[in-house]
């Protein structure tokens, strides 16, 4: 949300959560502005604000929120609440790891004979012990990744000021207190940062202070990966100090004329570098993990096209040979989703549509006489790309959450771009999450997409949501990897909780004894050798859980089910369901075995589909009925 008004310069950053009390937990720790509560049963929304909340801030939010709501016919309340006061976490972390670089080095600096000395020495080894004990601490709570950052903030900070000493005496320390410091800028002169004039924000932004706090942030939220642009960021600061410090050596103390021409020669190169370099941060991409920077925009249905009673796998594979329409001609995948409302939503990957030819996503809704295309503006995807590049989403699962008015759909997809030409010719970068919100009888609208992950085209990686199941409260989410060994892939578990689908941090992991919030514990619950698919299901029925799978992916033959005692299995290889090969002397491939147990159900068998391919591009353009999911049953063993 920016430009909330002409005061407002900054930008107000929108996170989603289907749960009130995490959200107010932001706020009671002081890492949101505010907190809007969305209350789809009825026509009334509540804001709460802290008491004592910037005037300004709590007037420029409710005017905006409040002309939005006018326009949904919706009302808007404000509710304000006590919260403890307090800074975001990573602005007091970095902020102290600044001051502690700053003061170690003016402190070692400060002094001179033999008892300075000796003080200096006992306070470096006094310093190191408190250091290395904070580090403990703070690496224990938060883990290494923030750590890591906030030792890097120290350092930058220390070099900063020691070459600017080294330079200009006590004037240095001056320019490295307004370099490294400017952190406390606003809290002393009593100033929200989303106040502060543009010019002001723009150089917090490039300053050392702006460059750790948001690597310190990201760290917290992301991990390790997705910081590139932040390291850089910093790294250009302190090669910068560096230089200084190694130009400096050459320059005698005294403040002779020379000298001093000298210092000023010393002190414009490295201001050259400081900004040649920071330039060149600047034109890089960023790699921090992306969002979509525009608000979803409204869906809506196309046309019915009128389907027949369905009794039958028979009647389901009638209607999957239907001509196509303009909004749905023929796609792979097909996740399904039975709504509270009785009506099924099907979700599918690459999808050829005549008004805008081949498109990584789309969805169908069925209310049992007719099957609607569900259209985004403009004809695209309905999960939209990433804004400004060919980043886009295939659907791999999803689940229906039922909440007071509406349904919650997260549809967990990952995340492709084209690498080539062909039906190979792409690379899967990480998993997202979509949400959507599907009232009774109403289109289903995306609210938010979130990536679980940063870039990186690694099979070995876990995609988390390869398949996915609900269980009361958690949603268990299994991640497929393949490390190049084995035709199949191998499997891993995680669960998030249903109050924190857009919170990656909030993801558990099982190491085959316990949850674990490291994502490297996962442990392998069903192993690469002989493996799934990299999307497959997994279902609960009775006392026994089964993950349904093509074995060894589009080069196996085998629909085979896996079965385990609970969802963390461990699961073990069961019988053989089906036999389903590709033709790959003929192009032709079967890939993508899917389970649709509350479709057609009955008590000992299920209905499940798989996906059709062509290697030639254009014979499924010719006849995009070939690309389209085809349905069997196969009995529970």
């Amino acid at each position: 949300m920016t430009a909330l008004n002409d005061d407002l310069h900054g930008e107000i950053l929108i996170q989603q959560t289907v749960d009130g009390r995490t959200a107010r937990r932001g706020l009671d720790q002081g890492r949101s502005v505010a907190v809007l509560i969305v209350d789809l049963s009825s026509t009334e929304d509540t804001l709460v604000v802290p008491v004592g909340q910037d005037d300004r801030v709590v007037s420029a939010l409710v005017d905006t929120l409040r002309s939005a709501e006018v326009l949904q016919g919706r009302a808007l309340v404000v509710h304000e609440r006590n919260v403890a006061a307090g800074a975001p976490e990573a602005m007091r972390l970095t902020s102290s790891a600044l001051v502690l670089g700053f003061l170690s080095v003016a402190l070692i600096s400060v002094g001179v004979g033999a008892t300075a000395r000796r003080v200096h020495r006992y306070a470096r080894s006094i310093l190191v012990v408190l250091l290395a004990a904070a580090g403990i601490g703070v690496a224990i709570t938060l883990g290494w990744a923030p750590t890591l950052w906030l030792g890097t903030a120290f350092v930058m900070a220390a070099v900063l000021t020691w070459a600017l000493e080294m330079l200009f005496g006590w004037k240095g320390f001056v320019i490295a207190a307004a370099l490294c410091l400017t952190v406390v800028w606003p809290t002393a002169l009593a100033v929200d940062p989303l106040f502060l004039p543009v010019w002001m924000q723009w150089g917090w932004h490039w300053s050392p202070t702006g460059s750790a706090i948001a690597a310190v942030t990201s760290a917290i939220a992301f991990g390790a990966a997705g910081l590139a642009h932040h390291a850089l960021q910093m790294g250009a600061w302190m090669l910068s100090g560096v230089l200084a410090l190694w130009l400096a050596r050459r320059v005698p103390r005294q403040l002779d004329g020379m000298a001093s021409v000298r210092r000023r020669s010393v002190g414009a190169t490295v201001v050259v570098f400081l900004a040649l370099a920071l330039g060149a941060v600047a034109l890089a991409p960023d790699a921090v993990i992306a969002r979509p920077s525009t608000p979803p925009k409204p869906n809506r249905l196309s046309e019915c096209t009128p389907i027949p009673d369905v009794d039958s796998v028979a009647d389901l594979n009638r209607i999957a040979r239907l001509p196509g329409t303009s909004d749905f001609a023929g796609a792979d995948v097909g996740v399904d989703v039975g709504l509270g409302d009785g009506r099924t939503l099907w979700l599918f990957a690459d999808t050829l549509r005549e008004n805008a030819g081949m498109v990584r996503n789309s969805m169908l809704i069925a209310d049992g006489r007719c099957l609607h295309a569900v259209v985004p503006e403009g004809g695209g995807a309905v999960i939209p790309n990433r804004p400004h590049t060919a980043v886009g989403y295939w659907p791999m699962s999803a689940v229906r959450i039922s909440m007071p008015g509406y349904d919650l759909v997260p549809v967990w997809a990952q995340r492709v771009h084209q690498s080539g030409s062909g039906v190979f010719g792409f690379e899967t970068l990480g998993p997202s999450v979509a949400l959507f919100v599907v009232r009774p009888g109403d289109v289903p609208q995306l609210v938010a997409i979130k990536d679980l992950a940063p870039d990186l085209p690694d099979l070995g990686r876990p995609m988390w949501g390869s398949a996915a199941a609900i269980d009361g409260d958690w949603i268990y989410l299994y991640g497929s990897a393949n490390r190049g060994d084995t035709l199949g892939f191998s499997v891993a578990v995680a669960r998030i909780h249903i109050d924190d689908l857009l919170n990656p941090t909030a993801m558990q992991y099982w190491d085959g004894y316990d949850w674990s919030r490291a994502a490297g514990s996962a442990a392998e619950v069903i192993p690469g050798a002989g493996g799934t698919s990299q999307t497959f299901s997994v279902l609960h029925r009775e006392d026994a859980w089964y993950a349904v799978s093509k074995q060894d992916e589009f080069l196996g033959s085998y629909l085979r089910v896996w079965v385990g005692e609970s969802a963390t299995g461990p699961f073990y290889e069961g019988p053989v369901l089906a036999i389903l090969p590709s033709e790959l002397e003929a192009g032709h491939l079967v890939y993508m075995v899917l389970a649709h147990p509350e479709v057609l159900p009955k008590d000992d068998s299920m209905v499940v589909s798989y996906s059709r391919n062509d290697v030639q591009i254009q014979h499924i353009i010719d006849d995009p009925r070939q690309y389209r999911p085809r349905f069997l049953r196969v009995w529970f063993p």
